[in-house]
């Protein structure tokens, strides 16, 4: 018998625009996240590399739902198709009715705004947890529309000059 286990991130949560998303290091079992072993802001996708932050509560949240979820929807349509085989209509009733409920819970917890996208707030929490640079933050400022990108040029320009000045 062959035991998948490992270490992967997971849920997925609070997307900041041009900087990255938040997500959690689990350790599986079979892909399903068990113990959550650190929370990270993930700025390449591609290596699922990032800044470390403290424990997202959220995104382990978000993790053990979704997983949950899915575990419903498989064990729900497993055990659906093979009670009606079994000819036992009521339980694979049941069964179906697992899979129909988590399937419809899958759907918030993936496409809620709440989940997916940092509020303002959470963003700026986000890039000063991760020690980001203030030229990133300027960025966020016109992401999230609280300037404009000439604003956001004079207000580095400004940081600049008093970081020269400073510095002499």
């Amino acid at each position: 018998m062959i035991i998948i286990t490992g270490v992967r991130l997971a849920g997925k949560v609070d997307a900041v625009p041009r900087v990255g998303h938040v997500a959690t290091r689990f350790f599986h079992l079979y892909y399903v996240p068990l113990i959550p072993l650190g929370t990270v802001l993930v700025v390449d996708p591609e290596s699922e590399t990032g800044l470390p932050l403290p424990l997202s509560m959220k995104s382990v949240l978000a993790a053990w739902l979704r997983s949950a979820a899915w575990v419903g929807l498989i064990l729900g349509a497993f055990l659906g198709v093979t009670r009606l085989a079994d000819n036992n209509p009521e339980r694979a009733l049941r069964g179906l009715a697992l899979a129909a409920t988590s399937a419809v819970a899958l759907v918030p917890l993936y496409r809620l705004r709440f989940f997916r996208a940092a509020s303002y707030e959470r963003a700026m929490e986000i890039v000063r947890l991760a020690g980001l640079s203030p030229e990133q933050r300027l960025m966020l400022e016109v992401a999230y529309g609280r300037m404009n990108a000439d604003q956001a040029e004079r207000e580095w320009m400004r940081q600049y000059e008093q970081q020269v000045a400073g510095s002499v």
